[in-house]
C-alpha cells in the first residue's frame, strides 16, 4: 500500500515538473513581448537637416569648402543643415540653394526639395489623391428627345431665314421695276429743248473772242509766275528737310550687344521698360545668356558676385559680392561707364 502510494506521488512529481517545463520562462516572455514593442513602433524618419550634414560628413568636406565650392555665403549652408528657417534668405533663393547642395552631395535633388519644403519652409505635405471616376450613364430616350428638338428647331430657324432672305430678294426686285417705270425719258420734263441761233448772237460771240484770249493768256502767266515761285520754294526746302532727317538719325542712341556669363550659380530676372518679364531664371556655372537688344532693360539678381557682364566683346569683373542681391539699368551709357571702371 505504502509502495503503490509513494509510486503514485512520484508519477504526479514527474509530470508537474514535465509541465513546468513545457511552460515559457519568465525571461522568455519578456524578451518576446519587447521585441513586438520595437516591431510596433513607427520608423521615424531622418530629418532633410540631418541628411545634408550626414552626406556632407560622409564627402569629406567642411562648411568652408562647400561654401566656396557652391559659392553661397556659409552662414548659409550652415542654416540648411541645422533647418534655421529665420537665417535664410528669401524663398526662391533658399530653393535654389536647397537643390544645388543636393546636387553637391549627389543626392535625389526633387526628395530633398520637397522634404525640405515640408520640414523648413513650413508647406503643407501634398498627398495624390485618386478620385473614382463616374461612371458612363447609357444614353436614355429623354437625352434622344432633347437632341431632336434641338435639331429640329435648328432646321426651321435655318429654313425660315432662308425664306426671309428670298422674300425679300423678290421684294426689292418689284421695287425696282417699278421705280423703272415712273422714270419714263418720254415724259420727263427736264429734257433739253433744241435752241435757234440767231445771226446776232453769233456776231456778238466772234466780237468777245479776242478779249477772252487775252483773259486766258494772263492768267496762264500768273498761273506760270505761281508755279515757278512754288518750284523755287520746294527746292529750297528740301535741302532742310533732310539735314534735319540726318540729324534726328544721328541722336538714336546705338544698342550695344550684351550677354551674361555666369562664373557661378545665380537667379536672375531680366525686364524691359514696359515691365514685361524677358527671362527668369537660375542658371549656373559656365552658363551664358545673351540678352536682346532693346532699351529700357533692367536685370535682377540673386547673386550678384556670380554674374559678368559682356558688352559688344569686352567682358568686365562680376557685379558684386557672393550673395549680393542687385538691380542694374542696362541702358548703353551704364553699360559703357561699367565696361570703362572695369
Amino acid at each position: 500500500m505504502k509502495k503503490n502510494l509513494k509510486k503514485s506521488r512520484q508519477l504526479d512529481f514527474e509530470e508537474q515538473h514535465n509541465i513546468d517545463e513545457a511552460k515559457p520562462s519568465k525571461s522568455a516572455v519578456h524578451a518576446v513581448v519587447k521585441e513586438a514593442e520595437i516591431a510596433q513602433e513607427p520608423e521615424t524618419t531622418v530629418s532633410v537637416s540631418a541628411i545634408l550634414k550626414n552626406a556632407r560628413r560622409k564627402k569629406g568636406v567642411n562648411l568652408s569648402e562647400v561654401a566656396s565650392d557652391l559659392r553661397i555665403s556659409q552662414r548659409y549652408v550652415t542654416a540648411l543643415e541645422e533647418g534655421d528657417r529665420a537665417h535664410l534668405p528669401e524663398r526662391v533663393y533658399t530653393l535654389g540653394f536647397v537643390r544645388s547642395y543636393a546636387k553637391y552631395l549627389n543626392l535625389d535633388e526633387e526628395q530633398i526639395l520637397s522634404q525640405f519644403k515640408v520640414e523648413v519652409l513650413g508647406d503643407p505635405l501634398k498627398l495624390k489623391l485618386v478620385f473614382p471616376k463616374p461612371v458612363a450613364e447609357a444614353n436614355s430616350p429623354r437625352d434622344l428627345i432633347i437632341i431632336f428638338s434641338t435639331v429640329a428647331v435648328i432646321l426651321g430657324f435655318g429654313g425660315w431665314l432662308a425664306y426671309s432672305k428670298f422674300n425679300g430678294n423678290i421684294t426689292q426686285n418689284d421695287a425696282s421695276e417699278q421705280e423703272i417705270l415712273e422714270s419714263d425719258p418720254v415724259n420727263d420734263e427736264n429734257v433739253a429743248q433744241p435752241v435757234e441761233d440767231s445771226e446776232e448772237s453769233i456776231v456778238s460771240n466772234e466780237t468777245q473772242i479776242p478779249e477772252t484770249l487775252n483773259q486766258d493768256e494772263a492768267e496762264a502767266d500768273v498761273k506760270n509766275t505761281a508755279s515757278a515761285d512754288t518750284v523755287t520754294k520746294s527746292q529750297d526746302e528740301t535741302p532742310s528737310k533732310i539735314i534735319e532727317a540726318k540729324d534726328t538719325q544721328t541722336t538714336t542712341p546705338e544698342i550695344p550687344a550684351v550677354q551674361l556669363i555666369f562664373t557661378g550659380e545665380s537667379w536672375i530676372e531680366v525686364k524691359d521698360n514696359e515691365g514685361k518679364i524677358l527671362v527668369r531664371k537660375n542658371f549656373r556655372l559656365g552658363e551664358s545668356y545673351v540678352l536682346p537688344q532693346k532699351l529700357g532693360l533692367k536685370l535682377s539678381t540673386g547673386n550678384a558676385g556670380a554674374v559678368k557682364l559682356s558688352v559688344d566683346g569686352k567682358e568686365g569683373t562680376v557685379l558684386g559680392k557672393v550673395g549680393e542681391i542687385k538691380r542694374i539699368s542696362l541702358e548703353p551709357e551704364t553699360l559703357k561707364s561699367y565696361i570703362n571702371a572695369h
